[in-house]
């Protein structure tokens, strides 16, 4: 018998909820995975586009295997249908061992591992910005938590409070054949494609809601950070140059950055749009672009392997591509950043920070910090708003 898995995403204020056993676990750039996207959207016999979708996601490093979904285009609900939702887990899922409230308790061991490494990487990172043929560098940081008590985390719950949290943002739930969750809020649209108009929203250049408290003042520091600006144009330039390449594609005049809010970060975002031909599906204009300098680096070819050897933790989904598209061109395909693995009581969870010459280990790390408390806030809101985090033993 066929496993199901799932796929809800939260997209201009609208809920999408797919369910399916068509399942492709595969390198998006496989032939597999391309027959697999090519059939589910083919057109019907009489040549009339089929009203199907692709959906699902894509890890940050293409080699490793994307998880799609194909299922009919789903009809657009009020997100706050997704309230409840998260008795989805099956009978034989794990349960619960103990009768105490639940609490969302960190691996101290762990984390302080990843801490202590990852204000090593950056040292590293600055050191080899220092030499000049790098420009810039995206460095991602893990850590592990896991729920203590009577109650399983559901990610459909967890999905629910990050929508609570910012509306704006493409929130989604995916829930694996094998009852493995991932779950996030992006910020970051990479490719939107409605009627052959593209666009798409760079961000690179932030500041915590601790060190800006309103977004005059993030305005009035970040549109003044030559620091800043200079790591958001390296993002704005790629973006540029990869889409001029694309035969066909008409790109329209890029205005200078603008400050983006969301529930717990300011950063420097740059809208761009471009006219594209009918032929370019909404995937292959995400995968031209990315990734960005603003999860990667720049130049590309040599930030790349730094950050394979640089970071302790492999990224999986962190910092890939999530979204659908149909067969008649539409579709919407955005970053993975503020995200989590969920597998019984574990959970894992992955933020990134930009550094380019200039940057300061400690600052840096404290932006990772504030990037994962939108999931760690809402993990608080689901299983309760009035317990703190506590930490494990050493």
């Amino acid at each position: 018998m066929n496993r199901l898995a799932s796929f809800d995403f939260i997209t201009q204020q609208k809920l999408y909820r797919v369910t399916s056993s068509a399942i492709c676990q595969e390198p998006v750039r496989s032939a597999q995975a391309k027959s697999f996207i090519r059939e589910a959207l083919a057109p019907n016999e009489s040549g009339a586009v089929q009203d199907k979708i692709v959906c699902g996601i894509i890890p940050f490093n293409p080699q490793e295997a994307a998880y799609l979904l194909a299922a009919p285009k789903p009809q657009a609900q009020d997100p706050a249908h997704l309230a409840g939702k998260g008795s989805f887990f099956s009978p034989d899922d794990a349960e619960p061992q103990s009768s105490e409230p639940p609490r969302l308790v960190a691996d101290s061991s762990f984390n302080r591992a990843e801490e202590s490494h990852y204000l090593s990487a950056v040292e590293s990172a600055i050191s080899i910005l220092d030499q000049g043929e790098l420009h810039k560098i995206v460095l991602g940081r893990h850590q592990r938590y896991r729920v203590a008590g009577n109650q399983l985390l559901q990610g459909l719950d967890l999905a629910h409070a990050l929508h609570q949290a910012n509306p704006l943002a493409d929130t989604f739930c995916l829930r694996t054949s094998d009852h493995q969750q991932w779950v996030g809020a992006s910020p970051e649209v990479i490719a939107d494609v409605r009627d052959q108009h593209f666009y798409t929203h760079p961000l690179a250049g932030s500041r915590n809601k601790q060190t800006c408290t309103n977004i005059k003042e993030a305005q009035q520091v970040l549109l003044n950070s030559l620091k800043d600006l200079h790591e958001h144009s390296f993002v704005v330039e790629h973006i540029r140059q990869r889409l001029q390449n694309l035969p066909g594609l008409r790109l329209d005049t890029i205005c200078p950055p603008e400050v983006t809010e969301t529930d717990s970060m300011y950063h420097l975002g740059t809208p761009i749009s471009a006219q594209v031909p009918s032929d370019y599906t909404p995937l292959q204009l995400a995968l031209q672009i990315h990734p960005t300098p603003a999860v990667g680096g720049t130049p590309p070819a040599i930030a790349l392997p730094h950050i394979a050897r640089l970071e302790r933790s492999t990224r999986h989904y962190f910092a890939g591509l999530v979204g659908w598209m149909d067969g008649a061109g539409q579709g919407r395909w955005s970053l993975i950043l503020r995200s989590a693995h969920i597998s019984g009581s574990d959970i894992d969870l992955w933020a990134g920070a930009g550094i380019v010459q200039g940057s300061e280990p400690a600052l840096e790390l404290a932006e990772t910090e504030a990037k994962m408390q939108t999931i760690l806030s809402a993990c608080q809101q689901v299983l309760s708003p009035t317990v703190a985090l506590t930490s494990s033993c050493p």
